[in-house]
């Protein structure tokens, strides 16, 4: 009976060992084309499928690479033609100034430049279009737009020509490819998304916020080129010397805060990509209203709360169109509200 019963133990312990391996869960394994891993941080690029369309992981890969080195050529130049003014008028102005002015040109310019080639990069199948597609397209416009104030530097910058011409021939070249790799992704990108029908609504406040602070950006991008000094210099606030350039850092802007008007107009707003675009410009826009409110205040040699005579020495054309620069920072404050809504 012994032996019975140990035969009989045995025999259950293998139905339930088969019973186990019978109905346990199978990981799931998703296509490769599907993958849309973004990581946490905006600036995680992955390519993948686009609907209708596909932009190829490799030319992805050129977009980010060349985007970083555009953003490494922009710090170059930046730093080149801020590090001195070649205006003896201004040609006493301290480190601290320098420094400031060297920020306002990385705060709201990288950021945004990140957030354009991430959007424009990454894909998920349901809802890329929305931003993969005109986010290329306007990051080739002012990949070339950047170009130009490169190898023709003077013509943007009001005459100064403050470049070596190595440098200007390794900044227009990079960002020629950047332009031509943006081109050759919008060429390869999806057709329309279907809208979410659970999530669509004909208007919501934050697509009229977006809608509104993209005609701002839009604006005010577009003024710098058309407009003589001082009103050039806005909304960058970087002189004569950058602020034209800097302008296709604006326009970007106002390309990612239209893609994100659109997207709460289809119900896509919770994309990854929407994310992306939210988080760059709310860094962007938060970093630029910080940099103007410690100038204003006058931690550049005095302000309106510091002792000292430091902004309206330093800063002539900012204050020389008070309206165009409160403007200004009513669209950016307008950009964070409705980043975090």
């Amino acid at each position: 009976s012994k032996s019975c019963n140990f035969k009989t133990k045995k025999n259950v312990i293998a139905i339930i060992m088969v019973s186990r391996q019978l109905f346990r869960p199978q990981p799931q394994i998703l296509p490769k084309s599907q993958s849309t891993s973004l990581g946490d941080s905006y600036w995680s690029i992955q390519a993948t499928t686009v609907n209708g369309g596909e932009i190829p992981p490799s030319k992805g890969k050129a977009v980010t690479i060349l985007g970083i080195l555009s953003a490494l050529a922009w710090i170059a130049v930046s730093v080149t033609a801020l590090s001195y003014h070649p205006d003896p008028k201004f040609s006493d102005c301290t480190m601290r100034h320098n420094i400031l002015t060297m920020s306002q040109a990385f705060a709201f310019p990288l950021q945004v430049g990140f957030a354009a080639v991430a959007s424009s990069t990454s894909c998920c199948s349901d809802t890329t279009s929305h931003f993969a597609k005109p986010m290329s397209l306007a990051l080739a416009v002012a990949s070339l737009w950047l170009a130009g104030a490169s190898l023709l530097a003077p013509r943007f910058a009001f005459g100064y020509d403050l470049y070596s011409p190595s440098l200007k021939v390794a900044a227009g070249l990079v960002h020629i490819a950047t332009a031509v790799a943006s081109l050759l992704s919008w060429k390869n990108s999806g057709g329309q998304v279907q809208s979410n029908p659970d999530e669509t609504t004909k208007t919501s406040l934050a697509s009229r916020l977006w809608g509104i602070a993209s005609l701002g950006l839009f604006w005010f991008a577009i003024c710098p080129i058309f407009a003589p000094y001082p009103l050039a210099t806005v909304p960058t606030i970087l002189g004569k010397r950058l602020s034209r350039p800097a302008s296709a850092f604006t326009f970007l802007g106002a390309a990612l805060s239209f893609c994100l008007r659109q997207s709460e107009l289809k119900g896509t707003a919770k994309s990854i990509e929407a994310s992306i675009a939210r988080k760059g410009l709310l860094l962007g826009s938060s970093l630029h209203l910080t940099l103007i409110a410690l100038k204003l205040i006058g931690l550049d040699g005095g302000g309106f709360l510091l002792p000292g005579n430091g902004l309206w020495e330093v800063y002539p054309a900012m204050l020389a169109v008070p309206f165009a620069t409160a403007s200004s920072l009513l669209v950016h404050m307008l950009v964070c509200f409705a980043a975090t809504r």
